[in-house]
């Protein structure tokens, strides 16, 4: 049956005879092309060649085994209302191209396709389950995803170009046991859940406005060699694991992808595994968002082009990044991390790895920070009052505005300060130290490696000048971290060894006589039942408890105010500073190293 160049238009049943073959143009003249309208429900048995004709079907559409549907430039398009399941496709589709639609239905694949080119359009989802079912060589597949919520493609199925185009509500996760492969360019604009499996890109792999790729916990994106993924405006990936199951980037042939976040697109990664990046990394563009939620919190970045950077930033966002690990550099990288805006800084905090640290960064505006957070708690004997210490020096406004240490014998030349003591149980300021050494006894001044002024609290925790974590901007540690405790009256002390607990360094001073390092005598007292707390009474600051301790103190005796000799710490010298703290640490030194 042929139509020549006439239209078809059949309001009843169509039955077919499965040796029939139906032509929709002039088969003497190809392009005289004809149409076909149905108005009820359809089921092809036979050869439908469309050519580059017009088929339309208003009832439900499916192709049994035996039937063969052929379309070359033409449309066929089944606009029938949503029906549950799948429309089954059992026999062979030819196309090479023009449009075959299920403008509301999924459309399941399981007969055998030669598709090389035109578009297959679904408004629900796709299926293709059978081995070799559907392995086009050109073409593209618009899935809608409406009524839809997975996508199954399994025996070696995979798509030349897919779309995904369901807006911003729709949502489209892969299937168990199913994994998607998309030879040539995938184009995102709403929601697509890898839910834990692989998909594969080899060209393009655009996010649009609207977009969601979401990779999470033990899913695997891997891209082609030279594949450019592609965040756009108002597109977001989502790398979102878990600890030891985190979300993949990686490639699947030879060569590097090339990764962008552009202005106007987001990028989310927590517990993400980054590798076979080119040269610029993973590239936040300028005006681009990294989700100050997630980070980059937990990543790994590595194997790298050669030559090439790991991230770069552009953008003018600052960003505070905890635990990224870089391993050690096999892959011949230039750089970990590129920063070439002066706008904003980028902390990396207790980050870890060979690659780690700012040896191998490229920041020429030094706006790249590698911090490691020390989280301490030490007591000062002074003002302990058997649960915790006093703070009888903030009330009175006695607490200094500009860090203490930048005289003798400290000479520490930071610039902490605030312009008003920002929390009332403030006891006072300390100055902590970081030394790098092999052994504790090597942690010598000349192994320093950080110094910072901070507040000490009533607890005994040591914070920032905001009340926030301790961060030390240093390099990698090479050794072992000691940390020395620093405080204008009252004797040194340092840590004994290993604190590092998940790249950050904690260590409790008070729970333990040895918790203060010594060679002999105490390195700290025991100032209530099992807590410890440093020695009072180091009044002319020459880390010893002497006699010219209590000659410093007869000079300031009866004055108040924020006073070297007020040991502890009531904001005035008397009797009470001499007769305690003083006299029972009579002959006390301190035990850090020298």
């Amino acid at each position: 049956f042929e139509t020549l160049d006439y239209s078809l238009i059949v309001f009843g049943n169509v039955n077919t005879d499965p040796s029939s073959s139906i032509f929709v143009y002039k088969t003497s003249s190809p392009s005289e092309v004809g149409s076909i309208e149905l108005f009820n429900d359809y089921t092809l048995n036979c050869l439908l060649d469309v050519g580059a004709g017009n088929v339309d079907v208003h009832g439900q559409f499916d192709q049994v085994f035996g039937g063969q549907l052929v379309i070359n430039g033409g449309t066929m398009v089944c606009d029938a209302p949503f029906s549950s399941g799948f429309r089954v496709m059992d026999g062979g589709l030819t196309m090479s191209s023009g449009l075959f639609e299920q403008t509301n239905n999924h459309i399941s694949m399981h007969g055998t396709s030669t598709v090389s080119g035109g578009l297959i359009r679904t408004g629900g989802t796709f299926a293709s389950v059978p081995t070799g079912a559907f392995q086009p060589s050109g073409g593209e597949v618009e899935i809608g995803c409406a009524n839809a919520s997975i996508i199954t493609m399994k025996g070696g199925n995979y798509f030349y170009d897919l779309t995904i185009d369901g807006g911003a509500g729709g949502y489209l996760g892969i299937e168990s046991g199913s994994s998607v492969t998309v030879n040539h360019n995938c184009d995102i604009s709403s929601h697509f859940d890898l839910k834990g499996r692989d998909m594969r890109a080899g060209n393009h792999l655009n996010i649009f406005n609207e977009g969601l790729l979401e990779v999470d916990e033990n899913a695997v994106l891997q891209l082609g060699d030279y594949c450019f993924l592609n965040v756009l405006p108002g597109g977001t990936i989502s790398l979102i694991g878990t600890e030891g199951n985190m979300a993949t980037v990686n490639r699947y042939t030879a060569g590097y992808y090339n990764f962008n976040v552009a202005g106007g697109g987001t990028i989310q990664a927590e517990y993400a595994d980054f590798s076979g990046m080119g040269a610029d990394g993973i590239e936040i563009s300028p005006s681009a968002t990294v989700d100050p939620a997630y980070p980059f919190n937990n990543c790994r970045f590595h194997h790298g082009e050669a030559g090439g950077t790991l991230l770069t930033f552009k953008s003018q966002q600052e960003l505070f990044i905890y635990d990224a690990v870089f391993p050690t550099n096999f892959w011949g990288g230039a750089s970990n991390v590129t920063r070439n805006s002066p706008v904003a800084d980028v902390f990396f905090i207790n980050s870890s790895g060979g690659f780690a640290g700012s040896a191998g960064e490229d920041d020429p505006f030094n706006t790249i920070h590698w911090n490691t957070e020390v989280e301490l708690k030490v007591y000062l004997e002074g003002p302990f009052n058997g649960i915790d210490m006093n703070t009888d020096l903030e009330p009175v406004d006695l607490i200094p505005l500009m860090q203490p240490y930048g005289v003798a014998p400290w000479f520490y030349s930071g610039t902490e300060s605030v312009s008003y003591i920002p929390d009332t149980d403030i006891v006072d300021w300390v100055l902590v130290e970081l030394r790098d050494a092999f052994f504790a006894n090597w942690a010598t001044p000349d192994k320093i490696v950080a110094t910072r002024a901070a507040f000490l609290l009533n607890d005994g925790s040591i914070v920032d000048m905001n009340g926030g974590k301790l961060l030390f901007d240093v390099p990698n540690i090479s050794n072992d971290l000691f940390v020395v405790v620093h405080h204008r009256n009252h004797l040194s002390v340092m840590s004994l060894g290993a604190g590092f607990v998940d790249s950050k360094y904690s260590y409790d001073f008070t729970d333990g006589l040895y918790k203060a390092y010594t060679t002999g005598p105490d390195g700290h007292k025991e100032i209530a039942t099992g807590i410890y707390g440093m020695f009072a009474g180091n009044g002319n600051t020459d880390n010893s408890v002497d006699l010219l301790d209590k000659a410093a103190w007869a000079t300031e005796t009866g004055t108040k105010g924020y006073l070297e000799n007020d040991y502890d710490m009531d904001a005035q010298v008397n009797n009470n500073d001499k007769n305690r703290p003083w006299h029972e640490n009579l002959g006390e030194a301190s035990q850090v190293p020298e």
